[in-house]
């Protein structure tokens, strides 16, 4: 109804705008829940990046007119912020900060007290990125010219019979040097950070919880921290020769990788043959512990729960990739160390190809699911695979995840309940790109680094901006001093005998981290171009500021389609979904039809198909015979997934095609054999208004999904594809239904929440016919 002038929103979203979704979701049934949630993780999750869907009548005709706004929200005012080595936490607001708290013995302690507003410091107004303003005045003050001294203007609150001062008040911090131009290389101010911080981890023995700290202090690569690593690991508990592991636990995944990347680099470092037992018992242990994707959560797949078969179903929810990933390094490390093992190397083998089906398409999801193409590192997950992918010899994949990992700067404070991972591995996998490409985005993290760091040489983990969660015992000093560490090439992970053939130089080692478009820069000609970009977002990104703008391009984008590279083909799909180009049905689907095509850019053409809507649906039919047909080439049922999600949309009710029902049977069950959940979801919604006479195709097939059966299914969080399934049974009558939605609540793998509220909506509607099953429930 109104937009507020000045705000995120002003001059983008517009009066009369209709809201669709928020963070690439729709609104769903409950909109004020949705709207809720979205909000409240903000900060936590997006670094207070928020994402509109809005569907603006006056484009296109009103035809097509669903598109895509970015808004970047200040940070929430009043939340708590640590401000660096000053040892002041304090309250923020657009133009002051608020004292809340000062450290003892800091630079401030004595100088400024609770309450106090700090409204300028070196001369300067607090306006704008407070953080990346204080960053630059706090390394100016550090230097040997300016001698620690930082100066503030700050009012002090009056009190009962006392007049609010204005003060002046200089803090004196500790001159470390100036960051040269190629940092953390050949660095003074760099080396005395190192120095520092190893020094005061190794004082405090308090190495994390998934002792990271131990990683930190091997990659300064100096005698003395390699010995006091060794001294803990002979005497710690977990780097026994005889350990005993309890691989099916909770959480246990997350120490295990990270501790036996620390036995691996230490093991690498100094050829302790102590260690080697527990590697390999390790990498054992975490090898038969992997589930049929080749992936884990966190804990392992646990055969007791799996039919006693090994690398079947995980717990719960399902795969994350965030501990697959640092365990896949693990395995890796391990094979270096001399382990060899027919477990280990299947398990790399296996997760090496999962992994390297991601390979030009996008950033790592959350899970078990498709590529993203809106984020770059997605909590530094691209740059941990660049990492593995690396020392794999993969140089294809790490080649493409480092690049993303150096472009992925800005969202470094993004990430699944708090973006430690991201400060962790963004650097170490921008480093894999070389020195230059790092130091190109070191520059851009340094306001990070310096706002974390504290006056007495430790590290604070950046805490979601000013929220408290859980991942502030995993040693930000380790995960520091690991990014610092990376001019000296000490371990593996931070680039020991790199292949240095994956090395940016000059403008392009300067330019890898350029990876947003500046949407007030860009015309019509600028985009087309951008469509063509090795990185997913940026591909993303042009499509959507097309279709923003509006743009007149339909006949270059058709070109690109026909006659472009693979990167440019895809990004002419996401432009003909984003401009709605009705015109291009028929290329698209010819695109997608054709089996020398590249398989990501036919997935792309249908998914613009389906976005496309109504004005595609005459391709309905062919495409469930495209389904139906042999695909060897497809050999990790992407495209089937995609058309599946397709048809569902282009025929919400396939019975009203006359369809041939041999042919379209054969699709169901081909979408139901699915190994993801998604074909199987994609297969049971298009039979939901089968009539009973048809059900003897497919009952068979519907009773296998609904029991869960098939323990290779590699994705299984999801029960969309059980539920409705249930719900034909119980609309049809079929008797068995009651037992099967009581026999189906309560499991070990798959989400709890959606299946008990399926489950329990059923229940309700049977009545007295469920009488029987009231013990069992």
């Amino acid at each position: 109804t109104h937009v507020i002038p000045g705000s995120p929103a002003d001059r983008k979203v517009l009066v009369g705008d209709l809201l669709r979704g928020l963070q690439h979701r729709g609104l769903g049934n409950n909109i004020q829940r949705t709207v809720y949630v979205r909000i409240y993780r903000l900060g936590r999750d997006w670094d207070w990046k928020l994402f509109v869907t809005v569907e603006r009548s006056g484009l296109r005709g009103g035809k097509g007119n669903t598109i895509e706004l970015f808004l970047q929200l200040p940070p929430a005012p009043g939340a708590l912020h640590h401000f660096g080595p000053t040892g002041i936490y304090g309250k923020m607001f657009a133009d002051h900060i608020v004292v809340d708290r000062v450290e003892k013995r800091s630079p401030a302690d004595g100088k400024l007290l609770v309450g106090d507003n700090i409204i300028e410091v070196a001369g300067k107004r607090l306006t704008g990125n407070i953080h990346k303003l204080l960053s630059e005045l706090i390394n100016k003050a550090e230097t040997k010219e300016q001698g620690g001294v930082l100066k503030l203007k700050v009012k002090r609150p009056g009190g009962e019979n006392t007049a609010e001062k204005t003060l002046a008040v200089e803090l004196q911090l500790q001159p470390l040097g100036t960051y040269g131009r190629t940092s953390p290389s050949n660095c003074d101010k760099t080396d005395a950070i190192i120095a520092r911080t190893a020094d005061k981890l190794a004082k405090s023995g308090d190495m994390g919880r998934l002792n990271i700290g131990l990683l930190g202090l091997l990659a300064t690569g100096e005698k003395k921290h390699i010995d006091y690593v060794g001294k803990v690991l002979h005497g710690a508990a977990f780097a026994k020769p005889d350990i005993k592991l309890s691989p099916h636990s909770s959480y246990v995944n997350w120490p295990y990788s990270y501790q036996t990347m620390a036995l691996c680099e230490y093991y690498l470092l100094t050829g302790d043959k102590y260690v080697l037992p527990a590697i390999k018992t390790y990498a054992v242990t975490i090898a038969e512990g992997q589930d049929a994707a080749g992936l884990w959560n966190h804990r392992m797949a646990n055969p007791a729960v799996n039919c006693g078969k090994f690398h079947s179903r995980l717990y719960g929810y399902g795969a994350i990739n965030q501990p697959s990933i640092s365990l896949f390094v693990s395995l890796i490390l391990a094979e270096k160390c001399g382990i060899k093992h027919p477990e280990v190397r299947a398990a790399i083998e296996k997760s090496n190809k999962f992994y390297s089906n991601f390979i030009g398409k996008g950033a790592l999801p959350y899970g078990n699911h498709g590529p993203v193409e809106h984020l770059h590192n997605n909590n530094g997950t691209s740059g941990s695979l660049a990492v593995a992918f690396a020392l794999l010899g993969n140089t294809e994949g790490a080649k493409f995840f480092s690049r993303l990992s150096a472009a992925g700067h800005d969202e470094v404070l993004t990430g699944h309940t708090g973006p430690f991972f991201g400060m962790l591995w963004a650097g170490l996998g921008a480093n894999v790109a070389g020195p230059e490409a790092f130091a190109a985005q070191d520059k851009k993290l340094r306001w990070l680094r310096t706002m974390t760091r504290t006056w007495d040489d430790r590290f604070l983990y950046m805490e979601a901006r000013g929220g408290v969660f859980s991942y502030s015992r995993c040693s930000a000093e380790g995960a520091n001093l690991l990014n610092y560490c990376t001019a000296r090439r000490k371990l593996f992970i931070t680039g020991k005998n790199a292949d240095q053939s994956l090395w940016l130089k000059g403008k392009a080692a300067e330019g890898s981290v350029v990876g947003a478009i500046d949407d007030s820069k860009q015309d019509a000609k600028s985009l087309l171009t951008l469509l063509g970009s090795p990185l997913p977002r940026v591909r993303l990104e042009a499509a959507q500021l097309l279709a923003v703008n509006d743009a007149d391009v339909a006949d270059d984008v058709k070109r690109l389609l026909a006659e472009g590279t693979r990167e440019q083909k895809v990004g002419a799909c996401h432009a003909i979904a984003q401009l709605k180009i009705y015109d291009a049905v028929d290329q698209l689907l010819g695109v997608a039809s054709n089996a020398e095509e590249d398989l990501w850019v036919r997935e792309k053409a249908v998914r613009a198909l389906q976005a496309i809507g109504e004005p595609a649906r005459g391709c309905a039919p062919a495409l469930f015979k495209l389904i139906a047909a042999d695909k060897p080439e497809d050999v990790h049922g992407d495209l089937d997934s995609a058309l599946g999600s397709a048809v569902t949309v282009l025929a919400p009710d396939p019975y009203a095609l006359n369809l041939d029902k041999d042919l379209f049977y054969k699709t169901v069950i081909k979408l139901l054999d699915h190994k993801r959940h998604g074909g199987r979801t994609s297969g049971m919604t298009l039979i939901k208004n089968m009539p009973l006479e048809d059900f003897h195709y497919v009952a068979d097939k519907m009773l296998y999904v609904i029991e869960d059966k098939d323990r290779t299914y590699t994705a299984y969080h999801g029960d969309g594809q059980r539920q409705i399934g249930l719900e034909i049974f119980d609309r049809l009558n079929i008797k068995e239904v009651v037992d099967l939605t009581v026999g189906t609540i309560k499991e070990p793998t798959g989400r709890v929440g959606p299946r008990t509220r399926g489950r329990t909506k059923l229940l309700k509607t049977f009545g007295a016919e469920a009488k029987h099953a009231i013990p069992k429930i």
